[in-house]
């Protein structure tokens, strides 16, 4: 079998796609869980797709006819990043937290429109 590797992940030829949430971009598979960042994606854009045997279609910037079908498993709070200040001689000190929402995505399918 012929497989394409993305640093330590190897995946088979199957069909997967380069797709756009928020600002970043996610190298996906059918069935393959994501974390993004924020509660739920407002838009997912496809920007390239690869399918055995076929050439990869890339869109500029966007494929239009492309669809992802994906369900969101979770939406969990990152641990807590604390942001200190502290400026000597002064009794100036101040603590300020921030959790970052995380949702895990499933990717069900992606499809074609019209095929």
């Amino acid at each position: 079998m012929r497989g394409i590797i993305f640093g330590n992940i190897s995946w088979f030829m199957d069909k997967f796609a380069v797709i756009k949430i928020s600002g970043y971009q996610y190298l996906v598979k059918s069935g393959s869980t994501i974390s993004i960042f924020g509660a739920s994606p407002k838009e997912v854009a496809v920007l390239a797709y690869w399918e055995e045997g076929k050439d990869p279609e890339f869109g500029t910037p966007f494929l239009e006819n492309f669809t992802v079908n994906y369900t969101i498993l979770e939406s969990v709070k990152s641990e807590k990043i604390v942001v200190r200040r502290f400026k000597s001689k002064s009794r100036y000190k101040k603590n300020k937290g921030h959790r970052q929402v995380i949702s895990n995505l499933k990717i069900v399918d992606i499809a074609k429109n019209g095929a």
